[in-house]
């Protein structure tokens, strides 16, 4: 309806054109091609000197261009363009498909002829990583590539790393770029989409690499304490420490959430449709009051008794589980350490106590006193719950009560009795900061009360009245 004439357009014979990638492509006759980010202002591109041009196609971030000669030109961003030489003939027409979620283009021959090529051009992916706290966390994908035949290699280099960042780099079909947009819109404050689950053929590719894993199929509900194997995983065995939701009708059919103890690492998150196997029966062994005294020491002919051992006691050595089997025992060590299995201990040469459970209850329990907690390697050491609404004690190492909180908030804010010291205060349009109140939107601001004045009126009303006079 409304047209702008474009700028910087070479005077060209123009026989094709194309979108893609956020641009518009053309190509000229004499091979000569220009990109455009918004149809208006054109630049050239970087060609790779061929002198002629028919068609132009593009497809899976990849853009590709038939010549009059026996090359065939792709490029990535329609910016930069490489070529594909020594084909049997010169082709023409040229479109992109996607036939088995398998992205490929089809060029025929020029003329009468049945002479047709299919060829594949992929780009490369590109990921960003995000870094916390000196670690990778994970790498988002802004270009998730095509054309692979195998899994790409990915290399992290660091000249300060400790330890290797865990990738394991995998390929799906039918993946998701990101949009890109025409226009973006203004104005928003939020938006929202949902996909038809009916219609699409799609799924999401989501790594459970956590300590809660998404099961389905299940045959009955498992019981706490089975073993859990996953058939990507053969030969390691998870805990299931609870059900934490259970969904169906019928034997088969039935969905649940299971927490598994340890947790799962991003190298053995299990694929999709992975199999896995609960079993609540196993071998066990159980030691009770059972003293572990020197165990890893060697034995008697080389553990030096009665002197001291030459080799240091080894509590992995004490009880070794495989092929599901566990071993429950409390038990003490030469140096007088208690312990419930690898859960709980306690070293009673220090009196420090130690649990590890990845989940426990402490049902009934009228009162616990710490002397100290520590969690996260940066954080605060607390050693007190303050019922203090003055907050004197200004420590990191103090967590006030609700209470105390509430009345820190109400001695400072409430009954108009006390003042409240900030920089600026906006409410709803009205900014008041230094010595100025103001309306963020530029609108006058209306007062619907008498106004009392203790001190001078300066400035426009002051005016007013010696104009009056």
């Amino acid at each position: 309806m409304t047209w702008t004439s474009g700028t910087n357009l070479p005077n060209k014979t123009w026989v094709d054109l194309t979108w893609g990638n956020g641009r518009f492509v053309a190509l000229a006759s004499d091979g000569e091609i220009s990109y455009s980010l918004d149809g208006i202002d054109w630049s050239n591109a970087v060609s790779t000197n061929e002198t002629s041009g028919r068609q132009i196609a593009y497809g899976q971030g990849m853009f590709a261009v038939t010549t009059a000669t026996t090359v065939i030109q792709y490029s990535e961003d329609g910016i930069n363009w490489q070529s594909e030489t020594g084909l049997p003939t010169d082709y023409e027409a040229i479109e992109f498909g996607n036939p088995a979620r398998t992205g490929r283009f089809i060029a025929i021959s020029d003329g009468t002829t049945t002479d047709a090529i299919d060829f594949r051009a992929g780009v490369r992916a590109k990921g960003r990583p995000s870094v916390s706290n000196e670690q990778v966390f994970e790498i988002r994908l802004a270009e998730p590539g095509s054309g692979y035949d195998s899994a790409p290699t990915v290399t992290v280099t660091d000249p300060n790393n400790v330890e290797d960042v865990l990738l394991n780099p995998r390929l799906g079909k039918g993946s998701l770029a990101n949009p890109t947009y025409i226009s973006r819109g203004s104005g928003y404050s939020e938006a929202s989409a949902e996909i038809n689950e009916e219609e699409s053929n799609g799924e999401a590719d989501i790594f459970q690499a956590v300590d809660t894993i998404a099961v389905k199929r299940l045959t009955e509900r498992p019981a706490d304490g089975s073993n859990v194997v996953f058939d990507s995983l053969p030969g390691q065995f998870f805990k299931l420490v609870t059900v934490i939701s259970f969904v169906g009708d019928n034997d088969g059919s039935y969905t649940a959430f299971l927490r598994i103890s340890p947790a799962l690492s991003i190298n053995d998150a299990p694929p999709d449709e992975d199999g896995v196997s609960i079993r609540i029966r196993y071998s066990q062994v159980r030691l009770t009051g059972h003293d572990f005294l020197d165990i890893g020491t060697g034995n008697f002919n080389n553990t030096n008794y009665p002197n001291d051992p030459n080799t240091q006691p080894n509590q992995d050595n004490e009880t070794v589980d495989s092929d599901g089997g566990r071993v429950f025992f409390t038990s003490t060590d030469q140096d007088g350490n208690f312990r419930v299995g690898d859960l709980f201990s306690v070293e009673q040469s220090t009196g420090v106590a130690s649990i590890s459970a990845d989940a426990f209850n402490l049902a009934g329990l009228q009162e616990l006193t710490l002397g100290e907690v520590t969690l996260g390697g940066n954080s605060a050491s607390i050693q007190e719950f303050s019922t203090d609404p003055f907050f004197t004690a200004n420590s990191d190492n103090v967590v006030p009560t609700q209470r105390a909180v509430k009345a820190f908030i109400e001695a400072q804010i409430g009954g108009g009795g006390a003042s409240l010291n900030v920089n600026s205060v906006t409410a709803g349009d009205i900014f008041i900061g230094g010595s100025q109140i103001t309306a963020i939107s530029g609108d006058p601001i209306n007062i619907k009360a008498n106004i009392v004045y203790r001190g001078s009126v300066l400035g426009i009303p002051l005016a007013y009245q010696y104009f009056l006079r």
